[in-house]
C-alpha cells in the first residue's frame, strides 16, 4: 500500500526506519501564534484559514500536497481550534486515519472526526511504562522520605529517618487502563497490595487482572481512598472525571496518605489539594501534569508544603519518537492486513 502521511518535523532523523514501507512523508512544523497574530484573529482581521497557514508550516512542501494525505501523525503539542481543525480536514479529503501521540483525546475534536468517518487512535501503550515508572518513583520517594533527606543535606544536618516498608502498604489506583495496569504490575513486584477504581468493575469478574480488589469509581471510591497509603490518579479527563478529587475525597483519605497525579491537572481540584496539604489532611502530593496556566514564582502551587512537581516529565524519554514511529508504522501495516487500526478510540 502506498500512503501519503503527515508527520511532525521531529521524526525526520528516524524516518529511515520506514523505508521498508511505501510512505510518502509530508512533514509539518507547528508555529506558535505571536501576540499580534492572536490580536488580529480576535479582531477578525485574520481569518481561521490564514491563521492555520501561519501556524502549520509544511516543510518543504506546499499545502496542496495535503490532498493526498491518507494518514496523519499528530504530535503531542498539536493543538487547533475546532474551526481550524475543520479547515485542515477540508484540505485532506482522502484522510482515513489520525494517530494522536497522546493517551487522552479530550483536545482532538473527536465528534468532528467521527462525523467525517475518520478513524482516531491514541498512543496506546507508548508511554504507559514510563508513566508507571514515575508513579512508582513517587511512591518510593515518599516511602523512603527522599524529599526530607534532600532538605537535611541542604541544611548540612545529619539525621537518621525511619522509612516505610512498602510490602506492608497499599496503593489505590483510580483507573484501570494501560498506565494503571503497568503501575499495578510494578507495585506487585514490591509485594504491595494494589486496589483500583473502575466505572465498570463487573467486566473484570471473569478475566485475569493485576488488582487485589476493584471498586466502583463512583459508588465505592471513598473505600479505596480510606484504605490506600498512596492514591494514584490514572483516568482520562472528561466531564465525568473533571474535579473528581476534591475536599470530600481528601477528607476520606488517611492523614498519612500521598496523592500522585500523572494524569490531567483538571481531575484534581487544585485549591482543595493545596488546602488539604496546608491543613495536614494528607501527607504529601506529587504532580506530573501540564497546568492550564503559566506558573509564576508567587503561585500557590510553589508555596504549598509537601507538594512536589516533576514538571510533566513522566511521558518523556529519549527514544520516544522512535517508538512512536514504530507504533504508527504498525498501525498502517495492521490496517493493510486486517482493515482496522490499533488503539482506535473513534
Amino acid at each position: 500500500m502506498t500512503c501519503t502521511v503527515l508527520l511532525p518535523i521531529s521524526v525526520k532523523p528516524v524516518i529511515t526506519a520506514a523505508q521498508a514501507t511505501n510512505l510518502n512523508p509530508l512533514y509539518y512544523r507547528l508555529q506558535h501564534d505571536s501576540f499580534s497574530t492572536k490580536v488580529k484573529r480576535k479582531l477578525g482581521i485574520l481569518n481561521a484559514s490564514n491563521s492555520l497557514d501561519r501556524g502549520l508550516d509544511l516543510t518543504p512542501y506546499r499545502s496542496a500536497n495535503l490532498n493526498d494525505v491518507e494518514a496523519a501523525w499528530l504530535s503531542p503539542d498539536f493543538g487547533l481550534s475546532s474551526q481550524q481543525m475543520e479547515i485542515l480536514l477540508d484540505r485532506m479529503p482522502k484522510l482515513r486515519w489520525v494517530y494522536w501521540q497522546r493517551a487522552g483525546t479530550e483536545d482532538m475534536h473527536c465528534e468532528l472526526l467521527k462525523a467525517r468517518g475518520i478513524a482516531l487512535s491514541n498512543s496506546g501503550g507508548l508511554v504507559s511504562r514510563s508513566v508507571a515508572e514515575m508513579n512508582l518513583s513517587c511512591i518510593i520517594a515518599q516511602a523512603k522520605r527522599l524529599p526530607e533527606h534532600i532538605q537535611l543535606q541542604r541544611r548540612c544536618r545529619w539525621k537518621t529517618l525511619y522509612c516505610e516498608d512498602l510490602s506492608s502498604q497499599t496503593v489505590g489506583i483510580i483507573g484501570t487502563g494501560n498506565i494503571a495496569s503497568q503501575t499495578a504490575r510494578l507495585c506487585h513486584a514490591l509485594s504491595m497490595r494494589v486496589t483500583a477504581a473502575s466505572r465498570n468493575p463487573t467486566r473484570f469478574q471473569d478475566t485475569k487482572h493485576t488488582y487485589d480488589r476493584i471498586y466502583h469509581l463512583h459508588d465505592e471510591l471513598d473505600i479505596l481512598l480510606h484504605e490506600a497509603d498512596y492514591v494514584v490518579v490514572a483516568v482520562p479527563l472528561n466531564e465525568e472525571t473533571r474535579n473528581l478529587i476534591g475536599m470530600k475525597q481528601f477528607k476520606a483519605m488517611r492523614s498519612s496518605a500521598t496523592l500522585i497525579n500523572t494524569a490531567r491537572h483538571q481531575i484534581v481540584d487544585e485549591n482543595a489539594l493545596c488546602n488539604a496539604l496546608s491543613s495536614n489532611l494528607i501527607a504529601a502530593a506529587y504532580l506530573d501534569v501540564l497546568f492550564d496556566r503559566r506558573l509564576y514564582f508567587w503561585d500557590r502551587i510553589y508555596r504549598t508544603k509537601h507538594l512536589y512537581i516533576t514538571h510533566y516529565s513522566a511521558a518523556h524519554f529519549r527514544n520516544k519518537q522512535q517508538k512512536a514511529l514504530q507504533s504508527f508504522l504498525h498501525g498502517l501495516k495492521q490496517e493493510a492486513k486486517t482493515g482496522t487500526f490499533p488503539d482506535r478510540v473513534v
